[in-house]
C-alpha cells in the first residue's frame, strides 16, 4: 500500500444488489489527491469493463491504494432485512473496516442516498452513477465487482446447476429456468420476487407430480 498521503478520500460502492442469489459486497477505496487527479486511463465504472480489464485493475488497486476494504452481507441477512438496508449495512462496514480515519477528507458513495450524512465527523457525499464520475467509487465499485465475482465463482462448485460462474447470481434466462425446474438454493434471496414465484411453481410442480 502507498504511504505518506496528508489528505485522504474515501469511495464507497457496492456490487450483487440484484442477484437472486448470493451476497452483497461493498468496497471502500481510499486515494490520494495526486491519484485522483491521474488515475489510471481505465478506472471507471466496474459494468463498462470486461472481466480481464477488471482484475488487471483491481491489481493495480490492491499495491497502489492507500487503504481499502471490504465488507459483505449475506443473503439471509438480505432476506431478514431487505435489499436497501443490507447494502447500507455493508457499506457501513467497509467504512468502519478502514485504518486511514486521521487523514481522511471526505466520503464519496455511489447512488442518491444513504443514511447517515459524517461518519467520524467526516462528510459523505451521494454521487448517482458515481462509478461513471469519481475515480475513488469507480476504484470500489471494481473491488466489490471482481471480489463478489470470486465469492460467486466458488459457490459455483457446490451449485453448478444455476451456472453461477457466467451469470454471478443474477437473473438470466437460464438461472430463472433453472429456479423454476430444480427450486432454489440455500444461497438464493428467497425474499426477491423472481425467486419467491419460480419457488412456487417449483413446488405446484412438485405437488402435481405426486
Amino acid at each position: 500500500m502507498a504511504s505518506g498521503a496528508t489528505t485522504l478520500i474515501v469511495g464507497i460502492d457496492e456490487a450483487g444488489r440484484g442477484a437472486l442469489a448470493g451476497p452483497v459486497v461493498a468496497a471502500a477505496a481510499v486515494m490520494t489527491p495526486q491519484q485522483l487527479q491521474n488515475p489510471p486511463e481505465q478506472l471507471k465504472d466496474s459494468k463498462q469493463l470486461t472481466p480481464e480489464q477488471r482484475y488487471q485493475l483491481r491489481q493495480w488497486l490492491l499495491k497502489n491504494l492507500v487503504d481499502w476494504s471490504l465488507a459483505i452481507i449475506w443473503n439471509e441477512t438480505i432476506d431478514y432485512y431487505n435489499i436497501a438496508q443490507a447494502t447500507y449495512q455493508a457499506m457501513f462496514k467497509a467504512l468502519k473496516r478502514l485504518r486511514t480515519w486521521k487523514q481522511i477528507q471526505s466520503i464519496w458513495i455511489d447512488g442518491k442516498f444513504f443514511p447517515l450524512k459524517h461518519f467520524q465527523k467526516i462528510p459523505i457525499h451521494c454521487l448517482v452513477k458515481g462509478d461513471s464520475k469519481h475515480p475513488c467509487i469507480a476504484a470500489a465499485s471494481i473491488l466489490a465487482k471482481t471480489f463478489r465475482d470470486d465469492v460467486m465463482t466458488l459457490y459455483h462448485h457446490l451449485f453448478p446447476q444455476y451456472n453461477w460462474k457466467t451469470n454471478k447470481g443474477y437473473p438470466t434466462l437460464f438461472h430463472k429456468t433453472q429456479l423454476q425446474r430444480l427450486g432454489p438454493s440455500p444461497l438464493h434471496r428467497f425474499s426477491f420476487k423472481p425467486v419467491c414465484l419460480q419457488k412456487q411453481l417449483f413446488e405446484e410442480q412438485q405437488s402435481e407430480k405426486r
